[in-house]
This record gives C-alpha cells, sequence and structure tokens, in this order.
C-alpha cells in the first residue's frame, strides 16, 4: 500500500477497501493490469483483517474489483497463492468466486510449497 500512499497518481496498482458499520477498516484489495497482456489483470492482495473474517468482506471485495474491471473491458483476473494449508481459505474464496486452477508450479516458493494460479473470465 506505500507505493500508492507515497504516489496516489501512480496506475501500477489499484486499491480498493471496505469499512466496518463503525467505520472501522476492514479489508483491502490491491489489482493492477499484467504488462505485455490485451486486457488481462492480477489480483496482488485481498486482506481482511482477523476481526471480520467470516463476514463475507472478501467475497464483497473480490466481486467490486470484478465490477471495476467489467467496466473497463477486462476479460480476465488472475490471482495465484500458496499450496501451504495456511491458506485455504484464499483457495476456497477464489473457486467458490469462480476461479478455476489453472496451474500449478510445484515447490516453487520452497520444498513443499507449490504457487497456484487462478484465473476467472470476466
Amino acid at each position: 500500500m506505500d507505493i500508492y500512499l507515497k504516489d496516489p497518481l501512480q496506475t501500477d496498482y489499484f486499491f480498493i477497501t471496505a469499512a466496518a458499520s463503525d467505520g472501522c477498516p476492514a479489508g483491502y484489495a490491491c489489482y493492477g493490469k499484467r504488462p505485455l497482456t490485451d486486457a488481462v489483470y492480477d489480483l496482488y492482495w485481498i486482506l481482511v483483517g482477523q476481526e471480520r473474517r467470516r463476514e463475507g468482506v472478501a467475497t464483497m471485495l473480490l466481486e467490486h474489483v470484478e465490477g471495476l474491471l467489467r467496466d473497463e473491458g477486462a476479460r480476465m483476473l488472475v490471482a495465484e497463492t500458496s499450496g501451504l494449508p495456511a491458506y485455504d481459505a484464499a483457495r476456497r474464496l477464489y473457486l467458490k468466486s469462480g476461479f478455476r486452477e489453472e496451474a500449478r508450479i510445484r515447490e516453487f516458493y520452497k520444498p513443499g510449497d507449490d504457487i497456484i494460479f487462478f484465473t476467472k473470465r470476466l
């Protein structure tokens, strides 16, 4: 988020935020256009505060990103994550939201930790 705060006019990364009913931050998503592609975007981050998890915040953020990208004429959204159990919730979110597992590179991050690519046609 530092890049956005330091230079709000940059166009590599875009952020959307979600606030709880009390106005406190609940989560944010970061996305941007994948270089050298025709209307393909990456979902770089989607984070929800620990106290706000399992309330649908991540789904709401993801749906909002998808809507913004459709309005921009995006063709595809790509998300990548680790294969470790700690990232089960992220993988469930992507699958539940209509993404499909497109590719997996075994032991990408370290032995026993794959990288998994998910895609969704918009």
